[in-house]
């Protein structure tokens, strides 16, 4: 849950980073490889895609955020002047506070970023720096046959999978080696 957060964060920095390198680089593609990116984000179903992964990560954001405000009410009321009452009100109303803040977060978020024009912009900019205009040609008729559709078509599940077993498989083996690591430093402390 935490590491789901702090992914969102993380992405949501990303973002609001690529918005203050929006005009570096559009200058020098050329518009036949503007469009060519263009019909590839169209091929893709980029937008939808990335309206769609803000969704999740909204929803997302719905269940982790009233824990993290928590959290950080918690620590805010303990370093603060307030009485144990105030303390416990603030508290108490975290869950309350902390959906209004994220509805209106979500809202402004929505509001303030336009998804497709942010997608094309960081896509110019990137597939203009990683690609050809015949790779992009091809691209585009790879991604308009059966086989390009059904990639589109499952690759946001295929990567979610993915992102479980990895987790899965991983997480067991960082607590082993944490374990391992607090038994360290409890032998060192004794």
């Amino acid at each position: 849950m935490k590491f789901k957060t702090l992914f969102f964060i993380v992405s949501l920095l990303g973002i609001l980073a690529g918005l203050n390198f929006q005009a570096v680089g559009q200058n020098t593609v050329s518009p036949q490889k503007r469009a060519l990116i263009k019909e590839l984000l169209e091929a893709t179903e980029a937008v939808k895609l990335a309206e769609s992964t803000s969704q999740t990560m909204m929803a997302q954001m719905e269940q982790d955020f009233p824990k993290i405000m928590e959290m950080l009410l918690t620590q805010q009321a303990a370093d603060s002047k307030l009485t144990a009452a105030q303390r416990k009100a603030l508290i108490d109303d975290s869950g309350k506070s902390s959906m209004r803040m994220l509805k209106r977060f979500q809202e402004r978020a929505l509001a303030a970023i336009k998804f497709g024009e942010l997608l094309e912009t960081i896509s110019v900019e990137l597939y203009d720096k990683y690609f050809t205009e015949d790779e992009l040609k091809d691209m585009i008729a790879f991604y308009r046959t059966p086989t390009g559709k059904k990639t589109i078509q499952i690759m946001p599940q295929l990567v979610n999978d993915a992102m479980q077993k990895t987790t899965e498989i991983v997480t067991p083996k960082i607590m082993d080696v944490l374990n391992e690591l607090i038994q360290e430093e409890i032998k060192r402390s004794n």
